[in-house]
Formats: C-alpha cells, structure tokens, sequence
C-alpha cells in the first residue's frame, strides 16, 4: 500500500512528546486537533501534492520526511526537503492560489493533513 489512514489520536499523542507546539496543548486540546486533521503513512517516492493542483489542505510532517520541487523552464529542480515538525502546503490555504511546488515523501513518513473544510466544522 502506498498511503494508509493512521490512528490520528494515537499519532499526535506521539508526535506531541517531540513537538513544543503541540506539548502546549491539553488531551481536550489534542481531541479537538484530532476532529479536524487526517494522519497517514506515506511510503517513499510517493507525490503528495503537485505544483498548480488546487490548495485545499497543509500537512504537518510527524515522521519522515519530503523533497519540494518546482518546475524550472520543464525541468524539476528540489529546493527543499523537510522533516518532522515542519509543514508545507499552508501558503496556498491561507491565499487560495494553486499548489507553488511539487512535494515528494522521503521514506516512510506520517503527515497530519488539516483540510480547509475542517476548520469550517
């Protein structure tokens, strides 16, 4: 399988030891976060968003990693790589404008995905 839906409670309960962000909030706080993001495994090599795709979503990196790519004059050129704790894919949500990069996973890597949907609810 090459994306598997994770527990997402059982997921932030562990990201949460190693983040400072999330060891702020409560289990009550936790819960709430957990009602509005999607945890999945991604396996390597896998695209998780491409460049010009419609920005809907962001995800949070728990585990693993990712190479963002951008379409230079046809060719595409890596001008990142990413890994826990970081996230990608909130510029577009927050302006609307379209996916700016391609992103890749590196290994197996779990993401948090909060959908714009989510946040609505």
């Amino acid at each position: 399988m090459k994306v598997a839906r994770v527990n997402t409670m059982a997921a932030l309960e562990s990201f949460k030891q190693n983040s400072k962000l999330l060891a702020l909030l409560d289990s009550d706080g936790i819960t709430a976060l957990a009602g509005v993001a999607t945890a999945f495994m991604v396996n390597p090599g896998i695209v998780i968003v491409r460049q010009r795709a419609k920005s809907d979503s962001f995800f949070l990196i728990a585990k693993g990693g990712v190479r963002i790519f951008v379409d230079a004059d046809g060719q595409q050129k890596e001008v990142a790589r990413l890994g826990p704790g970081n996230f990608f894919g909130e510029m577009g949500v927050f302006t609307g404008e379209p996916r700016s990069a391609t992103v890749m996973s590196i290994g197996k890597s779990v993401l948090f995905v909060f959908s714009v949907s989510g946040f609505h609810k």
